[in-house]
This record gives C-alpha cells, sequence and structure tokens, in this order.
C-alpha cells in the first residue's frame, strides 16, 4: 500500500501519509494530488486493472477514471471461503466464463491467472482507444502463495517433489516446521514459474499495443512495488519483513519510450519515488511542488547520475 502511493505521487510515506497496509479512513481520503488524478483533469483516461493483490486500489482514490479490481470485504471473503470447499469443481471455474458467473475467483490468491488478467487488461485497452490513457497493470501471481498457474508450476519445479508445497506455499500466521532444502527449491521454482506466467502475460498486452495502432506512442514501465525474499542469504521467506539485503528492495525499471532510439542503463541508485516525475517530464505534464523523486529522463538521454540515496521503511504491520 505505501509503495503504490509512492510509486503514484512521488513522494515518500512520511510525506504522503501512507505508512502500513491498513491506513485508518482519515489517512486515505486526503487528496495526494497523484499522477493519474492530475491525468485524469488533463483529459486521460486513468483506469487500474489486478487481481487479488490489487484490493488496495479499491480501498483508496489516487484518481482512477476506471477501475477493475477486487473489492475484498467480508461478503467477498465468505464468498470464498464457501466457493474454496468446492475444490472438485475449481478446475472447471477456472476459466473467464467460470469467473464471469463467481467474480469472487478474482480474488483467490491460490488462483491468480495472469493471462486472464492480460485479457481483462485487452478489453481495457481497446476501451481507451481515440483518448490519451494512463493504465497500471498490476499482477500478483509472484505474490505469495506463489500459485503459478499451469504449466508454469512445473517448468522450474521437480516433478518428484510430494511435500508440503507441491502446488503453492500457503501463508498463515500459525507456527510450521522449517523447510528443507526439498521445499525450499520448490518454493523458488514454483515463483520462477510464476515470474514466467507474468512475462508470458506481458507480450500479450505489449503485441495488444500494437495490433490496437498503439504500440509507437505508448510508453511502457515495468516495474515492481518490493521485492521477495525466498530463504536468501538466511533472511527466511516473505516480503516486508525486515530491511535488510537487496531481496526486499532492489526491484526492476524499466522505461520505455518508443519515440527514443537505442537505450540507457545506468549503475546508479534510482528509486520508485523517482517514477511519477519521470512519466511527468516524459509527457510535458506539470507536476505538483514538493516531490521527492528526480526525473529520469536526463538518465535516459545518456547523461550520468549524481549519486542519491534510496529511503526504505518497512510497514507490513
Amino acid at each position: 500500500f505505501p509503495s503504490w502511493v509512492t510509486l503514484l505521487s512521488g513522494r515518500h510515506p512520511h510525506h504522503h501519509g501512507i505508512r502500513s497496509m491498513f491506513p485508518r479512513w482519515e489517512e486515505r481520503t486526503k487528496d495526494f494530488d497523484t499522477l493519474p488524478e492530475r491525468l485524469a483533469r488533463a483529459g486521460y483516461r486513468t483506469s487500474v486493472v489486478s487481481d487479488f493483490a490489487g484490493d488496495i486500489f479499491d480501498r483508496i482514490d489516487l484518481g482512477w477514471t476506471t477501475t477493475h479490481v477486487p473489492t475484498f470485504d467480508f461478503r467477498q471473503l465468505i464468498r470464498q471461503r464457501a466457493l474454496e470447499r468446492q475444490t472438485p469443481l475449481l478446475p472447471f471455474l477456472h476459466t473467464r466464463a467460470g469467473r464471469s458467473v463467481f467474480p469472487v475467483l478474482r480474488e483467490m490468491n491460490d488462483a491468480a491467472d495472469p493471462d486472464m488478467l492480460a485479457s481483462d487488461v485487452v478489453d481495457t485497452l481497446r476501451q481507451s482507444r481515440g483518448k490519451p490513457f494512463f493504465l497500471t497493470v498490476f499482477f500478483s501471481t509472484a505474490h505469495f502463495p506463489y500459485a503459478a498457474p499451469a504449466p508454469y508450476y512445473r517448468r522450474f519445479t521437480d516433478p518428484a517433489y510430494r511435500g508440503r508445497f507441491k502446488y503453492d506455499r500457503p501463508v498463515g500466521l500459525e507456527r510450521e516446521e522449517a523447510p528443507d532444502e526439498a521445499d525450499v527449491a520448490q518454493v523458488r521454482g514454483l515463483y520462477d514459474g510464476a515470474v514466467a506466467s507474468i512475462d508470458a502475460a506481458s507480450a500479450r498486452i505489449l503485441g495488444a499495443l500494437d495490433k490496437l495502432g498503439l504500440g509507437q506512442n505508448t510508453i511502457v514501465v515495468v516495474v515492481a512495488d518490493h521485492g521477495e525474499t525466498l530463504w536468501e542469504n538466511g533472511h527466511g521467506v516473505g516480503h516486508g519483513d525486515h530491511l535488510f539485503g537487496d531481496e526486499g528492495t532492489h526491484v526492476p525499471l524499466i522505461v520505455f519510450d518508443p519515440r527514443k532510439h537505442g537505450g540507457q542503463r545506468t549503475p546508479a541508485i534510482v528509486r520508485d519515488v523517482d517514477l511519477a516525475p519521470t512519466l511527468y517530464d516524459l509527457i510535458g505534464a506539470d507536476p505538483p511542488g514538493g516531490l521527492d523523486g528526480r526525473s529520469l529522463v536526463p538518465f535516459m538521454n545518456g547523461a550520468s547520475a549524481p549519486p542519491r540515496l534510496a529511503y526504505a521503511e518497512t510497514g507490513l504491520w
């Protein structure tokens, strides 16, 4: 939650005020003066599409004109639990038709399918033709429980594995036995499969941009809200539990502008708080005052980046 508000506002959490996953109502209802809000006022269609981890976008107004995200309220939680008890039916319901009849499938963390989310994104792109758009797509499959859909769940895993993490790694608050080497390898393989499934879905979206005639004038950003710790360097498993090492805080960032030729890779530290200023700069929009981030456009054009420090805090609980 804090990371997404930082990405879209260009301000650190201690400035925009969202410090944890569970902000109070009065903290969520103020005007954050975000990138989608400013672009909506400038005539853009601003949309967000996500599966289960995107329920945060239903709990805060960041300026979207349309949202296609889970609600994850108590009523939906009851529906989800009831549907989870019908295990034999789930494979047959795991289709777009099944989700139209049981929309709560979209909110189940062990049923996140990037390909289905990509279909929703392509529908949104078709609706966005004819006017400028700002579209946020948030894939949840690489989030725990790392339930990669078929065939990706078996692409990087051992077919002989018969342990408790065969298809995913459920996360609860109860005490559990420490994983052995086979368990660790299995969870890492599931995570790699989840990432591969997102790669394939992203390719579908990029292909749709070209088919719709939007590929040559659409800026594309690939980024994450945080990293994932999978027992590397003795740090345990999860995200947001600590701030030691790069696993949780060093994430991909790719900014592709089709109007620019060639590419630049900078070894300097750049930050999530820099994303909003960069996009304001690329599209020629006026940014709000008092941003904590800086535009990365000069570095995209080959300039050297003066050193900066990256700030991070953990707000899991």
